[in-house]
C-alpha cells in the first residue's frame, strides 16, 4: 500500500485522443466484452452526468483503469478526453487493474480469473519474501497462509470473506470434470442460484 500511495503522487493529467489509447492486454484475458445494453446504459450515464471516475493510463498510454468508460465515450462520439497518467514503475499493473474493477458486476468466470491471477501474484510476492536459503528475508513479513491469502484476495475482488474464495475455488475445480457443476455456474451468473447453494 505504501508503494501505491507513492506512485499515486506521480499522477498527472493530460488531454489525449481516445484513438491513441491502448487497451491493457490483461483486461481482455480477465473480462468479457461489455454487453451492448450495459454499454448503452453507461454511455447514457456519461452523457447525462459526465465521468464519475477518471480514466487512468500508464506512461505508454495503455489503459489500466477505465476500459468501459473509454468504450462508452467512443460510443457517444467523443474523440478526445482528459486522462490521468500514472507512473506504474512502483506498483503492479495487474493488481491495479483488478482493484479498479472491484465494484464491477462480474461473472463467476471473471471472478475466478481474478482470483487465480491474484494467487499467482501472492505466490510471487511470498517467494520474494523468503531468503535465498529458505529463511525469511530481513525486515519483511513471512509468506501468508492460504487462509490469509484468500482473505486478502476476497477483499481485492470484492467478495465477502475468505470462505467465499475457498468455495469458489472448489466449485471451479469441480466444474472442469463435471458438466452438472458447470451448468450450475451458468445459473449463478443468471442469479438463479448462489455460490453457497452450489457448494453445499
Amino acid at each position: 500500500k505504501k508503494k501505491m500511495k507513492g506512485a499515486m503522487k506521480k499522477m498527472t493529467m493530460k488531454l489525449i485522443a481516445l484513438s491513441a489509447l491502448k487497451p491493457h492486454p490483461l483486461n481482455k484475458e480477465l473480462y468479457q466484452q461489455t454487453p451492448r445494453n450495459e454499454l448503452e446504459l453507461l454511455a447514457k450515464s456519461i452523457s447525462d452526468n459526465g465521468l464519475l471516475q477518471s480514466i487512468v493510463v500508464n506512461l505508454d498510454n495503455t489503459i489500466i483503469a477505465g476500459h468501459r468508460r473509454v468504450e462508452a465515450l467512443l460510443y457517444n462520439g467523443v474523440v478526445e478526453h482528459e486522462v490521468d497518467v500514472l507512473d506504474t514503475s512502483l506498483l503492479d499493473e495487474r493488481t491495479f487493474l483488478i482493484e479498479s474493477n472491484r465494484y464491477r458486476k462480474k461473472t463467476f468466470e471473471e471472478l475466478m480469473r481474478e482470483v487465480e491471477l491474484l494467487q499467482t501474484i501472492e505466490s510471487d510476492n511470498a517467494a520474494r519474501r523468503i531468503g535465498r536459503y529458505g529463511t525469511i528475508a530481513t525486515g519483511v513479513e513471512p509468506p501468508s497462509s492460504e487462509g490469509k491469502a484468500d482473505a486478502k484476495i476476497a477483499e481485492q475482488v470484492g467478495l465477502g470473506s475468505h470462505m467465499a474464495v475457498f468455495r469458489m475455488k472448489k466449485i471451479w475445480a469441480a466444474s472442469k470434470d463435471n458438466a452438472n457443476i458447470a451448468a450450475k455456474i451458468d445459473k449463478i451468473n443468471k442469479g438463479e442460484t448462489s455460490i453457497n447453494a452450489v457448494y453445499n
